[in-house]
Protein backbone atom coordinates (compact mmCIF):
# COMPACT_ATOMS: atom_id res chain seq x y z
CA UNK A 1 0.00 0.00 0.00
CA UNK A 2 1.47 3.61 -0.77
CA UNK A 3 3.79 2.11 -3.25
CA UNK A 4 3.59 4.93 -5.49
CA UNK A 5 4.08 7.53 -2.57
CA UNK A 6 7.08 5.21 -1.18
CA UNK A 7 9.04 5.44 -4.70
CA UNK A 8 8.64 9.13 -5.47
CA UNK A 9 9.76 10.35 -2.03
CA UNK A 10 12.94 7.67 -2.00
CA UNK A 11 13.54 9.24 -5.54
CA UNK A 12 12.93 12.30 -4.98
CA UNK A 13 15.84 11.57 -1.32
CA UNK A 14 18.01 10.76 -3.77
CA UNK A 15 17.89 13.58 -5.77
CA UNK A 16 18.68 15.72 -2.11
CA UNK A 17 15.24 17.03 -1.84
CA UNK A 18 14.91 17.31 2.00
CA UNK A 19 11.54 19.37 2.41
CA UNK A 20 8.32 17.50 2.22
CA UNK A 21 4.76 18.74 2.31
CA UNK A 22 1.86 16.08 2.50
CA UNK A 23 -1.96 17.57 2.62
CA UNK A 24 -3.81 14.64 3.94
CA UNK A 25 -6.12 14.23 7.06
CA UNK A 26 -4.67 11.13 7.84
CA UNK A 27 -1.75 11.26 9.52
CA UNK A 28 -1.23 7.76 10.32
CA UNK A 29 -1.17 6.77 6.36
CA UNK A 30 1.83 9.38 6.38
CA UNK A 31 3.60 7.27 9.19
CA UNK A 32 3.02 4.14 7.10
CA UNK A 33 4.69 5.77 4.19
CA UNK A 34 7.51 6.50 6.22
CA UNK A 35 7.87 3.01 7.78
CA UNK A 36 7.87 1.75 4.30
CA UNK A 37 11.13 4.46 3.44
CA UNK A 38 12.91 3.04 5.92
CA UNK A 39 12.51 -0.50 4.90
CA UNK A 40 13.23 0.64 1.54
CA UNK A 41 16.42 -0.01 0.01
CA UNK A 42 17.61 2.47 -3.37
CA UNK A 43 20.09 0.65 -5.27
CA UNK A 44 21.21 -2.35 -2.94
CA UNK A 45 21.93 -0.05 0.06
CA UNK A 46 19.68 0.70 2.71
CA UNK A 47 19.89 4.36 2.61
CA UNK A 48 17.40 4.77 5.64
CA UNK A 49 18.83 2.45 7.54
CA UNK A 50 20.27 4.55 10.38
CA UNK A 51 17.63 6.75 10.49
CA UNK A 52 15.67 8.17 13.82
CA UNK A 53 12.00 9.39 13.34
CA UNK A 54 10.73 12.31 15.49
CA UNK A 55 7.31 13.85 15.53
CA UNK A 56 6.25 17.21 16.65
CA UNK A 57 2.34 17.62 17.41
CA UNK A 58 1.12 20.74 17.71
CA UNK A 59 -1.20 19.80 20.08
CA UNK A 60 1.07 18.46 22.69
CA UNK A 61 4.20 20.91 22.00
CA UNK A 62 6.76 17.59 22.10
CA UNK A 63 8.55 15.43 20.32
CA UNK A 64 8.35 11.77 20.20
CA UNK A 65 11.17 9.33 18.91
CA UNK A 66 10.47 5.91 18.11
CA UNK A 67 12.57 3.26 19.04
CA UNK A 68 13.99 0.19 16.73
CA UNK A 69 12.78 -1.29 15.28
CA UNK A 70 11.27 1.13 13.17
CA UNK A 71 7.78 -0.27 13.28
CA UNK A 72 7.87 -0.71 16.71
CA UNK A 73 4.36 0.30 18.32
CA UNK A 74 6.44 1.08 21.17
CA UNK A 75 7.80 5.66 21.58
CA UNK A 76 8.94 7.68 24.15
CA UNK A 77 8.44 11.04 24.78
CA UNK A 78 12.00 13.38 24.73
CA UNK A 79 13.18 15.51 27.70
CA UNK A 80 11.89 18.86 27.69
CA UNK A 81 8.37 17.35 26.99
CA UNK A 82 6.56 21.00 25.96
CA UNK A 83 9.25 22.63 24.46
CA UNK A 84 8.63 25.20 21.32
CA UNK A 85 8.57 24.33 17.74
CA UNK A 86 11.61 27.07 17.77
CA UNK A 87 13.31 25.09 20.27
CA UNK A 88 12.38 22.10 19.18
CA UNK A 89 13.78 22.66 15.39
CA UNK A 90 17.04 24.16 16.79
CA UNK A 91 17.95 20.81 18.71
CA UNK A 92 17.32 18.66 15.82
CA UNK A 93 19.54 21.11 13.67
CA UNK A 94 22.56 20.84 16.16
CA UNK A 95 21.95 17.12 15.64
CA UNK A 96 23.80 15.51 13.43
CA UNK A 97 22.40 12.25 13.04
CA UNK A 98 20.54 11.48 10.16
CA UNK A 99 16.48 11.78 10.90
CA UNK A 100 13.20 12.25 9.44
CA UNK A 101 11.41 15.30 11.58
CA UNK A 102 7.48 15.27 10.79
CA UNK A 103 5.89 18.34 11.92
CA UNK A 104 1.84 17.03 12.19
CA UNK A 105 -0.98 19.22 11.29
CA UNK A 106 1.03 22.75 12.02
CA UNK A 107 -0.54 25.69 10.15
CA UNK A 108 2.48 26.45 7.85
CA UNK A 109 0.99 30.11 7.19
CA UNK A 110 1.96 31.12 11.23
CA UNK A 111 5.12 29.88 11.45
CA UNK A 112 7.31 32.42 13.19
CA UNK A 113 10.34 33.67 11.29
CA UNK A 114 12.58 32.01 13.60
CA UNK A 115 10.94 28.13 12.43
CA UNK A 116 10.78 29.44 8.79
CA UNK A 117 14.62 30.35 9.07
CA UNK A 118 15.48 26.83 10.44
CA UNK A 119 13.83 24.82 8.55
CA UNK A 120 14.72 26.36 5.60
CA UNK A 121 18.79 25.79 6.82
CA UNK A 122 18.36 22.33 7.36
CA UNK A 123 16.74 21.95 4.02
CA UNK A 124 19.60 23.81 2.24
CA UNK A 125 21.76 22.09 4.68
CA UNK A 126 20.94 18.19 2.89
CA UNK A 127 21.05 20.00 -0.47
CA UNK A 128 24.25 21.38 0.02
CA UNK A 129 25.92 18.50 1.31
CA UNK A 130 25.10 16.20 -1.07
CA UNK A 131 24.25 13.53 2.32
CA UNK A 132 20.34 12.06 3.11
CA UNK A 133 20.69 14.11 6.58
CA UNK A 134 17.63 15.35 7.83
CA UNK A 135 14.22 14.76 5.72
CA UNK A 136 11.58 16.89 7.20
CA UNK A 137 7.63 16.34 6.39
CA UNK A 138 5.05 18.48 7.38
CA UNK A 139 1.79 17.61 7.11
CA UNK A 140 -1.62 19.40 7.21
CA UNK A 141 -5.26 18.46 7.04
CA UNK A 142 -6.14 21.60 5.14
CA UNK A 143 -4.77 22.96 1.83
CA UNK A 144 -2.57 25.87 3.45
CA UNK A 145 0.13 28.07 1.43
CA UNK A 146 3.85 27.80 2.05
CA UNK A 147 5.68 30.58 3.13
CA UNK A 148 7.46 32.62 0.29
CA UNK A 149 11.11 31.65 2.19
CA UNK A 150 10.36 27.78 1.46
CA UNK A 151 8.23 27.52 -1.70
CA UNK A 152 11.61 26.96 -4.02
CA UNK A 153 12.96 23.88 -1.65
CA UNK A 154 9.40 22.11 -0.67
CA UNK A 155 8.15 19.66 -2.64
CA UNK A 156 4.61 18.51 -2.67
CA UNK A 157 3.53 14.85 -2.87
CA UNK A 158 -0.03 13.68 -2.72
CA UNK A 159 -1.47 10.55 -1.61
CA UNK A 160 -3.90 9.29 -3.70
CA UNK A 161 -6.62 7.71 -2.97
CA UNK A 162 -6.56 3.84 -2.09
CA UNK A 163 -6.79 1.34 -6.10
CA UNK A 164 -9.50 -1.70 -5.72
CA UNK A 165 -6.42 -3.68 -4.85
CA UNK A 166 -5.58 -1.72 -1.46
CA UNK A 167 -9.73 -1.60 -0.77
CA UNK A 168 -9.62 -5.51 -0.99
CA UNK A 169 -6.50 -5.99 1.12
CA UNK A 170 -7.80 -3.34 3.77
CA UNK A 171 -11.28 -5.58 3.92
CA UNK A 172 -9.41 -9.07 4.00
CA UNK A 173 -6.77 -7.57 6.48
CA UNK A 174 -9.58 -6.27 8.48
CA UNK A 175 -11.84 -9.97 8.15
CA UNK A 176 -8.93 -11.93 9.00
CA UNK A 177 -7.31 -10.00 12.35
CA UNK A 178 -10.84 -9.63 13.45
CA UNK A 179 -12.14 -12.73 13.29
CA UNK A 180 -15.15 -11.22 11.37
CA UNK A 181 -17.39 -13.91 9.19
CA UNK A 182 -17.91 -12.78 5.88
CA UNK A 183 -20.46 -13.72 3.47
CA UNK A 184 -18.99 -12.92 0.23
CA UNK A 185 -15.41 -12.37 0.82
CA UNK A 186 -14.34 -15.54 -1.37
CA UNK A 187 -17.12 -14.33 -4.12
CA UNK A 188 -15.15 -12.23 -6.61
CA UNK A 189 -18.04 -10.28 -8.30
CA UNK A 190 -19.67 -9.44 -4.73
CA UNK A 191 -16.79 -8.89 -3.38
CA UNK A 192 -15.63 -6.44 -6.32
CA UNK A 193 -19.14 -4.31 -5.99
CA UNK A 194 -18.67 -4.33 -2.76
CA UNK A 195 -15.44 -2.72 -3.00
CA UNK A 196 -16.57 -0.25 -5.20
CA UNK A 197 -18.58 1.34 -2.81
CA UNK A 198 -15.88 2.28 -0.94
CA UNK A 199 -13.81 4.06 -3.74
CA UNK A 200 -12.37 7.10 -2.97
CA UNK A 201 -12.18 6.69 0.25
CA UNK A 202 -9.10 6.92 2.77
CA UNK A 203 -8.09 3.34 5.22
CA UNK A 204 -9.48 4.71 8.04
CA UNK A 205 -12.17 5.44 7.09
CA UNK A 206 -12.85 2.37 5.34
CA UNK A 207 -12.26 0.59 8.62
CA UNK A 208 -14.54 2.57 10.30
CA UNK A 209 -17.40 1.79 8.52
CA UNK A 210 -16.31 -1.70 8.67
CA UNK A 211 -16.54 -1.71 12.17
CA UNK A 212 -19.70 0.04 12.27
CA UNK A 213 -20.99 -2.24 10.21
CA UNK A 214 -20.10 -5.42 12.21
CA UNK A 215 -21.49 -3.52 15.28
CA UNK A 216 -25.18 -2.86 13.91
CA UNK A 217 -25.13 -6.72 13.17
CA UNK A 218 -24.17 -7.38 17.15
CA UNK A 219 -22.03 -10.16 15.74
CA UNK A 220 -18.95 -10.62 13.96
CA UNK A 221 -20.24 -10.87 10.89
CA UNK A 222 -20.08 -8.32 7.41
CA UNK A 223 -23.04 -9.09 4.78
CA UNK A 224 -23.39 -8.06 1.27
CA UNK A 225 -26.55 -6.33 2.08
CA UNK A 226 -24.35 -4.03 4.50
CA UNK A 227 -23.77 -1.56 1.04
CA UNK A 228 -26.52 0.70 2.36
CA UNK A 229 -24.62 1.32 5.33
CA UNK A 230 -21.25 2.42 3.47
CA UNK A 231 -23.67 5.16 1.63
CA UNK A 232 -24.71 6.26 5.41
CA UNK A 233 -21.76 6.88 6.10
CA UNK A 234 -20.50 8.56 3.17
CA UNK A 235 -22.97 10.84 3.10
CA UNK A 236 -22.51 12.23 6.48
CA UNK A 237 -18.83 13.02 4.63
CA UNK A 238 -21.10 15.64 2.86
CA UNK A 239 -22.61 16.58 5.87
CA UNK A 240 -19.85 17.57 7.36
CA UNK A 241 -18.44 19.56 4.68
CA UNK A 242 -20.77 21.93 4.74
CA UNK A 243 -20.08 22.55 0.75
CA UNK A 244 -21.92 19.88 -0.98
CA UNK A 245 -25.32 18.89 -0.16
CA UNK A 246 -27.79 15.28 -0.30
CA UNK A 247 -30.76 16.08 -2.34
CA UNK A 248 -33.16 13.52 -2.05
CA UNK A 249 -35.45 13.25 -5.15
CA UNK A 250 -38.91 11.71 -6.45
CA UNK A 251 -39.09 13.34 -9.67
CA UNK A 252 -38.78 11.14 -12.90
CA UNK A 253 -38.64 12.08 -16.52
CA UNK A 254 -42.55 12.38 -16.85
CA UNK A 255 -42.65 14.96 -15.44
CA UNK A 256 -40.71 16.85 -17.59
CA UNK A 257 -41.84 18.36 -21.06
CA UNK A 258 -39.61 17.95 -24.05
CA UNK A 259 -35.85 17.03 -24.13
CA UNK A 260 -36.27 13.45 -25.82
CA UNK A 261 -32.78 13.73 -26.63
CA UNK A 262 -31.68 14.01 -23.55
CA UNK A 263 -34.22 11.51 -21.74
CA UNK A 264 -33.63 9.18 -24.32
CA UNK A 265 -29.55 9.13 -24.02
CA UNK A 266 -29.79 9.09 -20.52
CA UNK A 267 -31.87 5.79 -20.96
CA UNK A 268 -28.92 4.17 -22.76
CA UNK A 269 -26.86 4.94 -19.96
CA UNK A 270 -29.51 3.69 -17.16
CA UNK A 271 -28.42 0.38 -18.55
CA UNK A 272 -24.62 0.72 -17.27
CA UNK A 273 -25.49 2.03 -14.14
CA UNK A 274 -27.23 -1.06 -13.11
CA UNK A 275 -24.35 -3.01 -13.30
CA UNK A 276 -21.13 -0.40 -13.91
CA UNK A 277 -18.76 -2.95 -12.19
CA UNK A 278 -19.61 -5.34 -15.06
CA UNK A 279 -19.67 -2.50 -17.35
CA UNK A 280 -16.08 -1.21 -16.57
CA UNK A 281 -14.75 -4.70 -16.40
CA UNK A 282 -16.30 -5.35 -20.54
CA UNK A 283 -14.44 -1.42 -21.11
CA UNK A 284 -17.77 0.42 -21.24
CA UNK A 285 -17.08 4.24 -21.08
CA UNK A 286 -18.81 5.47 -18.15
CA UNK A 287 -20.57 8.69 -18.74
CA UNK A 288 -19.11 11.80 -17.26
CA UNK A 289 -20.95 14.79 -17.96
CA UNK A 290 -24.07 17.03 -19.44
CA UNK A 291 -23.88 20.93 -19.75
CA UNK A 292 -27.51 21.62 -19.64
CA UNK A 293 -28.24 25.71 -20.46
CA UNK A 294 -31.18 27.61 -20.77
CA UNK A 295 -33.63 30.16 -19.09
CA UNK A 296 -35.32 29.86 -15.88
CA UNK A 297 -38.11 26.84 -15.63
CA UNK A 298 -36.91 25.19 -18.56
CA UNK A 299 -36.57 22.62 -16.45
CA UNK A 300 -32.40 22.12 -16.31
CA UNK A 301 -32.73 21.56 -12.27
CA UNK A 302 -35.98 19.04 -12.71
CA UNK A 303 -33.37 16.74 -15.40
CA UNK A 304 -30.40 16.53 -12.85
CA UNK A 305 -32.83 15.19 -10.06
CA UNK A 306 -34.84 12.96 -12.13
CA UNK A 307 -31.41 11.59 -13.91
CA UNK A 308 -30.25 10.48 -10.28
CA UNK A 309 -33.82 8.48 -9.83
CA UNK A 310 -33.51 7.39 -13.47
CA UNK A 311 -29.62 6.12 -12.15
CA UNK A 312 -30.65 4.89 -8.71
CA UNK A 313 -27.89 7.00 -7.23
CA UNK A 314 -27.44 9.55 -4.75
CA UNK A 315 -28.15 13.47 -6.16
CA UNK A 316 -25.14 15.56 -4.52
CA UNK A 317 -25.59 19.13 -5.12
CA UNK A 318 -22.98 21.62 -5.64
CA UNK A 319 -24.09 25.40 -5.42
CA UNK A 320 -21.35 27.43 -7.05
CA UNK A 321 -21.92 30.49 -4.74
CA UNK A 322 -21.60 28.73 -1.67
CA UNK A 323 -17.18 28.03 -3.33
CA UNK A 324 -16.72 31.71 -3.27
CA UNK A 325 -14.36 32.62 -1.03
CA UNK A 326 -12.93 36.16 0.11
CA UNK A 327 -9.47 35.46 0.72
CA UNK A 328 -7.26 34.52 -2.24
CA UNK A 329 -7.08 30.88 -2.57
CA UNK A 330 -10.42 30.04 -0.61
CA UNK A 331 -12.62 29.63 -3.77
CA UNK A 332 -9.98 27.29 -5.50
CA UNK A 333 -9.65 25.24 -2.45
CA UNK A 334 -13.18 24.68 -1.54
CA UNK A 335 -13.40 23.89 -5.43
CA UNK A 336 -10.91 20.92 -5.05
CA UNK A 337 -12.35 19.94 -1.60
CA UNK A 338 -15.74 19.58 -3.11
CA UNK A 339 -14.98 17.56 -6.32
CA UNK A 340 -12.66 15.39 -3.96
CA UNK A 341 -15.38 14.78 -1.68
CA UNK A 342 -18.25 14.17 -4.66
CA UNK A 343 -15.66 11.52 -5.99
CA UNK A 344 -15.49 9.86 -3.00
CA UNK A 345 -19.39 9.73 -3.29
CA UNK A 346 -19.09 7.84 -6.49
CA UNK A 347 -21.30 6.47 -7.83
CA UNK A 348 -23.62 9.78 -7.64
CA UNK A 349 -25.08 12.67 -9.91
CA UNK A 350 -23.08 15.87 -9.26
CA UNK A 351 -25.70 18.63 -9.84
CA UNK A 352 -23.51 21.71 -10.43
CA UNK A 353 -25.73 24.67 -9.91
CA UNK A 354 -25.18 28.14 -11.57
CA UNK A 355 -22.48 27.33 -13.24
CA UNK A 356 -22.29 30.92 -15.03
CA UNK A 357 -20.98 31.90 -11.65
Amino acid sequence: MYNKEVEKIATYIQASHSLFYIQHSDFFAVREIIKELKKKEVEKIEIFKNYKFYEYTNALGSSIEYGEPFDSDESEIEDGYSKELDDWLKDKFNDASPKFLVLKDIVTTNLSSQSISYIKEIAEKTVTSNDFDTIIIISESKPIPFPEELESLVTIVDIEPLCEDDIKSTIRKFVNENGIKCDFIDNTDRLNEFVYSFKGLQQNQIEQILCTAVSKENELRLKFDQQTLVLEEKEQLIKKSGILEIVSSTSDFGKIGGLEYLKNWLRDKEVIFKDIVEAQNFGVSIPKGILIAGMPGCGKSLAAKATAKLFNVPLVRLDIGSMLGKYVGESEANMRKALSLSESFSPCVLWIDEIEK
